[in-house]
């Protein structure tokens, strides 16, 4: 199931909510209402196939990075 993220400004705290779910009004940990969307950090789909293609080095021929 996919979920969303969300991080506080004042602890840090970072959770997942689950998508379909409320959005959070304050922080589970500090009770802050300072929260907003955090970023993924891991990479999905295409982006993560691209990654780990064959690249090109410019000099003719193909590294295996």
């Amino acid at each position: 199931m996919p979920k969303r993220m969300f991080e506080c400004s004042d602890c840090g705290h970072v959770w997942r909510v689950t998508r379909g779910q409320p959005s959070p009004d304050v922080c589970p940990e500090c009770e802050s209402e300072n929260i907003h969307h955090a970023q993924e950090q891991k990479q999905k789909g295409r982006d993560k196939r691209q990654s780990r293609r064959r690249g090109w080095n410019g000099d003719r021929e193909w590294s295996d990075e």
